[in-house]
């Protein structure tokens, strides 16, 4: 396969984020794979020195061109020439790690990787130069809708390609980017003092590095610096080359009442970066727009506590492992760089979550999803790939966040698929009510509208019918509700039994002569799925256990596959709990438990209340997060003279998330769970946990929560007063807690049942 690759930003000498990005990447992605030939071009009047290890490699070739950089553009723009394929001698797949504009023949496809339009958001933070070049010179609209892939540094430049330019998102790929292993905490003294010594740095000091220009707001941060100015050691450095329009930020230095206090260190040397973020006292980037946001990682990487803007992507790069705080709020800026420079428990928090967070993001990783772009994009197949195997189906009409946790499941399972699966066809049945909320990313997976409900009389025979016509060798029913005429072999999930532990009529807004209809079909309907089933997948072992209580089946037939800890959007985070906004939306005051989820009565939120009654704090507040249908109505009704309870009805996930992390305490009163997956969530907020100990939430929480007997109002009241008036205990679960959510992986729960299905197929 010959792969061509667009290095002019590599030729303009500057190493801004694009530069780095392109560097990085190529340093990983030639040497995977020496079967692939690659062939890298750049234009530069003058030619460019480039003194990189990998293009002395075996299968990489350089193509250089003398044309006049403006003449190339302006010739490639208008005149949609030269070919560059054609330039390089034939290539299957174009690669331009920005969107230069490139014209290459017909037959030759293009994948082009998008950091930001913050050119787009914000055309006054740029020179008129600049802004007539990227009229009329590189048009990114057009290269957008031109390529054939996008590669997307961030979700937030992938929601902009789509809103902005109408890109089709099916062809847009986001792949994070990574942070240089040189980035680390460092501890040898010699060399920290001859930085500082370069550099001319204060012994205290904030940090900023980045490009000095008006989109990073580094006159807010001086503002702020200002406000903040009480230790007359602290200092501000401001670290990097100028970008466009840098005189005002200098300007603003200078007629600072502290300008004595703010340093520029001027073009920092790339060996250098890591000590400067070690030298560090605190890391700001407020930024008004960002498409990833590389120094931030840096820092973290570095062991040094980091404030960041709560726009563009920053929050999703970040995940909870930074202050995040609103640009344009200079005092809420100059507070949040307070406490993280005095709040010694904070500081250690950020620390520690940082370092972790900076380790999600891998510059092998990056090269490796690239290398997967490029070879499907590509006119020839990836040399290695293997040829479809078998069919399956897998019933996705639950799929979405809109059906609660089952849903959840179901996007999960088939989004993890997607990019484990790489051998296995995949038909994937949804309802027209969630049909656009799944885009296949992999080529093998294809949708198929299925448009009836389910637990009725359509389903049991449209969806055998479906099935049969799409040839499935295996279906996976990801709930109970295998139609009685289902095609075999299937696999079916079991969550849990709790209509067959609690058949009590409280749980259904049913008549009487329709509730028990119902419950005799769903003990008809399960007996049948778990007989007829070539193999259960049981999301607990306490739920393996109840199957087997209740029906005769061979434990042998049953495989217990865990799912993952934590459900929230953008890079979830494994250890954390720290607040991205200093001043949450909520009306809420602090301090208050908190319960996420429904008021079925197996969730047990009666005794909750009546506990909560008994905790004699004048203050503490009782939240339950959850749409107010007629069960939480009920509960509202009954407890309206319980002082301190608050019923938020339906909230938005990020609301969810200020709840999460304003809270004092997670409690989970259930009388009966099949995994637990609301507490999990709660850990890696930072919350403590207090559980109840029925069923499944011992095997789930471990030694991350305290528990008590779910029947016992007075031992619940007790524990959770214990957990709040103890610190040392509190600090011990959430340690704890973020440990235990890494032992839940979506990843892993594909691949294990991936191994379920591989019994069954060929």
């Amino acid at each position: 396969m010959n792969i061509g690759i667009d290095i002019r930003v590599l030729a303009r000498g500057a190493r801004t984020g694009v530069e780095e990005y392109a560097i990085n990447l190529l340093s990983e992605l030639l040497p995977l794979n020496k079967g692939v030939n690659y062939k890298l071009f750049y234009n530069a009047f003058r030619k460019a020195e480039l003194n990189y290890p990998w293009l002395s490699l075996d299968n990489v070739h350089l193509k250089d061109s003398r044309i006049p950089n403006r003449f190339f553009f302006a010739v490639a723009r208008y005149l949609n020439a030269p070919k560059i394929d054609k330039l390089l001698g034939g290539i299957d797949v174009y690669f331009n790690p920005h969107f230069f504009v490139a014209p290459v023949s017909r037959g030759c496809r293009k994948v082009i990787t998008f950091h930001d339009l913050s050119f787009e958001h914000y055309p006054e933070f740029f020179s008129k130069r600049k802004r007539l070049w990227q009229n009329f010179l590189m048009n990114a609209k057009r290269e957008a809708e031109k390529a054939d892939k996008i590669i997307a540094v961030s979700k937030s430049t992938k929601a902009d390609l789509v809103n902005l330019y109408g890109v089709d998102e099916r062809k847009i790929e986001v792949i994070y980017s990574g942070v240089s292993e040189r980035f680390r905490e460092m501890s040898n003294v010699e060399k920290l003092e001859r930085i500082k010594k370069k550099y001319n740095l204060p012994d205290k000091f904030i940090l900023y590095f980045g490009t000095i220009e008006p989109r990073k707001n580094i006159v807010g941060i001086i503002k702020a610096f200002e406000l903040l100015k009480k230790d007359k050691s602290l200092k501000l450095v401001i670290a990097g080359t100028k970008g466009w329009l840098y005189k005002d930020i200098f300007k603003a230095a200078q007629n600072s009442k502290y300008s004595q206090d703010i340093f520029f260190t001027g073009f920092v040397e790339d060996a250098d970066k890591p000590f400067l973020y070690n030298l560090a006292e605190l890391f700001v980037y407020p930024s008004f727009f960002e498409g990833f946001g590389f120094p931030p990682l840096e820092a973290m990487a570095c062991g040094l506590p980091v404030i960041v803007s709560c726009n563009s992507s920053l929050p999703e790069v970040v995940g909870k492992a930074a202050l995040m705080v609103d640009p344009a709020n200079i005092d809420e800026l100059a507070w949040a760089m307070e406490i993280a420079l005095n709040d010694q428990e904070l500081r250690k928090r950020i620390i520690a979550a940082g370092l972790e967070q900076a380790k999600k993001f891998s510059w092998r990783e990056c090269a490796e999803k690239t290398m997967a772009v490029l070879g499907k994009t590509g006119a020839a197949p990836v040399a290695g790939a293997a040829p479809i195997r078998s069919k399956m189906a897998i019933d996705a009409r639950f799929y979405g966040p809109k059906q609660k946790g089952l849903g959840r499941y179901v996007q999960k399972l088939v989004e993890n698929l997607e990019r484990e699966d790489v051998i296995n066809k995949y038909f994937v049945f949804l309802r027209r009510e969630n049909w656009d909320e799944y885009y296949p990313k992999n080529p093998n997976f294809k949708k198929v509208l299925a448009d009836c409900r389910w637990y009725g009389f359509k389903e049991q025979f449209l969806m055998p019918w479906k099935i049969w016509r799409e040839k499935a060798d295996l279906t996976h029913y990801p709930h109970f509700n295998v139609p009685i005429f289902a095609p075999k072999p299937f696999v079916v999930t079991i969550h849990d039994l709790i209509l067959k532990r609690f058949p009590t009529r409280r749980a259904s807004t049913l008549g009487f002569f329709s509730y028990w209809f119902k419950n005799f079909a769903y003990h008809f309907v399960i007996s049948l799925a778990l007989r007829r089933a070539k193999k259960i997948i049981a999301i607990s072992n306490y739920t393996k256990k109840d199957i087997l209580k209740y029906f005769k089946v061979s434990p042998e037939k049953i495989e217990v596959v865990y799912e993952g800890g934590v459900i929230q959007t953008g890079a979830a985070p494994e250890s954390g709990g720290l607040p991205p906004n200093i001043q949450s939306p909520s009306n809420i005051p602090n301090p208050y438990l908190l319960y996420v989820g429904n008021a079925y009565p197996h969730k047990n939120l009666e005794r909750l209340i009546l506990a909560f009654a008994k905790i004699k704090h004048s203050d503490l507040r009782l939240v339950l997060v959850g749409e107010m249908d007629y069960f939480y109505q009920r509960l509202q009704k009954e407890f309206s003279h319980v002082q301190g309870l608050v019923f938020t009805d339906f909230v938005s996930d990020s609301d969810l998330e200020v709840l999460y992390r304003g809270a004092s305490l997670y409690v989970f009163p259930s009388l009966c769970e099949g995994f637990g997956l609301p507490p999990l969530e709660a850990m890696s907020y930072g919350l403590p946990v207090v559980s109840s100990n029925a069923t499944c939430l011992p095997e789930i929480l471990g030694d991350a929560a305290v528990y008590f007997n779910s029947e016992n109002i007075d031992e619940m009241a007790e524990k959770i007063k214990e957990v709040l008036d103890n610190e040392a205990l509190r600090k011990d679960l959430i340690l704890k807690g973020y440990k235990r959510v890494k032992k839940y992986d979506w990843i892993k729960m594909a691949r294990e049942t991936m191994r379920v299905y591989g019994d069954f197929v060929v």
